[in-house]
């Protein structure tokens, strides 16, 4: 009977993994049959909505509403291959949509205005369907005036905490990754993003490269505050590097970065070019405390020697961590005593072999994580044993069934 309970934790183990990985993935694409339409001539906006995932979508739904300056001509009708079109709402609801099948909608429109402007952009994005892949979930196709080569609409944003600890002791620094997207139907060529700072105390304050390329990615070049992007194209979003020089203020001081990002093209939707975000920068204070009468080194031993330098920001969140939260407490210092007895001995070891260096730094990257970034660790670590618990109740019900 032992290995029945077995067979059926792997079971279970695999049914979820197939509920929960291998989900539906419903892919939006959008057209317009004429980009440049002479005063009066209706265009066809195209809708095509696929199910490329593994499992099927139930009751999807999905958002196309014309925007005002356009309006489905007297006498015309949205066309759907499956479910309904309101045209009041804009609400499609498509219904079903099983593995491997697609659906259309064809949406007639015509201008509305005598002043139109340079882009009119309409956009379609599936609402509330149970998606893991939400990259392909929008799209947009936009009609243009002759004088208009290319409708784009840019804006950028801080996609992580700005200072690289949540510490408020010592030496601080700016570490955080910028994200630049483009919402609109064509590509944008020659992205312009700058990264200012007010009042000007942060040295050597600007981008460091490219974390995470676009797929139209042909090249880009970060320069201090400046960074251009070659190409960004419909509906991408790249992702770049920003970091400082350590600094201190004796002061506390709320510091203001923003970001302001631009073409050569026009933006039909500048309102969100320009982000500003405030840091609150704690008055500068000592980190290092005494033990008792024992002096406590400045150093994290160990961590330097996988990470090659104390000044390494990992390094430096692990002594922030060590200054400011365990030296509070008479446990957290004896255990910070009882790792500066032994540790130098086991960190000269592991800093002349680079094997070592690298076992030790991937140890300790999840402890930095949890560290850094708390809750996320803290909801990992709840879903993992509301699994264990399940997978647990499952295996004892089988066992006495079994039995």
């Amino acid at each position: 009977m032992s290995g029945k309970p077995r067979a059926l934790g792997v079971a279970i183990l695999l049914w979820w993994a197939t509920a929960v990985l291998a989900d539906a993935d419903l892919e939006l694409q959008k057209s317009v049959d004429t980009s440049t339409p002479s005063a009066g001539q209706p265009v066809e906006f195209t809708v095509r909505l696929r199910n490329i995932g593994a499992d099927a979508a139930p009751d999807v739904h999905v958002h196309d509403l014309l925007p005002p300056e356009l309006r489905i001509p007297v006498g015309m009708a949205a066309f759907t291959s499956s479910g309904a079109y309101d045209s009041v709402s804009g609400d499609w609801m498509v219904g079903d949509l099983n593995p491997g099948a697609d659906a259309t909608l064809v949406v007639p429109a015509v201008v509305a205005t005598a002043t139109p402007p340079g882009c009119i952009v309409n956009t379609a994005e599936v609402v509330g369907s149970a998606d893991q892949n939400r990259v392909n979930n929008r799209a947009s196709a936009g009609i243009r005036q002759l004088s208009v080569e290319r409708c784009i609409d840019l804006a950028a944003g801080f996609s992580v905490p700005l200072l690289s600890g949540f510490l408020s002791c010592g030496d601080q620094r700016y570490d955080t990754v910028v994200d630049v997207t483009n919402s609109g139907p064509d590509a944008a060529l020659g992205v312009i993003v700058e990264l200012d700072q007010s009042p000007d105390l942060v040295a050597n304050l600007g981008f460091t490269g490219v974390l995470v390329r676009n797929p139209s990615f042909t090249g880009a070049t970060c320069t201090a505050n400046l960074c251009v992007i070659e190409m960004l194209g419909p509906g991408e979003t790249i992702r770049l590097s920003a970091s400082s020089d350590s600094f201190r203020v004796t002061s506390a001081r709320t510091h203001t970065l923003t970001l302001t990002v631009s073409a050569a093209d026009p933006d039909y939707a500048p309102d969100d070019n320009q982000l500003s975000r405030n840091a609150d920068i704690p008055a500068f204070q000592e980190c290092d405390f005494g033990i008792g009468d024992v002096g406590v080194p400045a150093g994290c031993f160990i961590a330097t020697a996988a990470y090659g330098s104390s000044l390494e920001r990992h390094v430096m969140t692990l002594r922030q961590f060590r200054d400011r939260v365990l030296l509070q407490s008479a446990a957290g210092r004896n255990l910070v005593q009882v790792y500066y007895r032994y540790s130098p001995p086991l960190a000269r070891l592991i800093a002349r072999h680079d094997a070592l260096r690298a076992v030790t730094r991937v140890l300790l990257t999840p402890i930095v994580f949890a560290i850094a970034y708390p809750y996320p660790m803290l909801a990992i670590l709840v879903l993992s044993l509301l699994l264990l618990m399940v997978l647990r109740r499952a295996l004892a019900r089988y066992s006495t069934r079994s039995g």
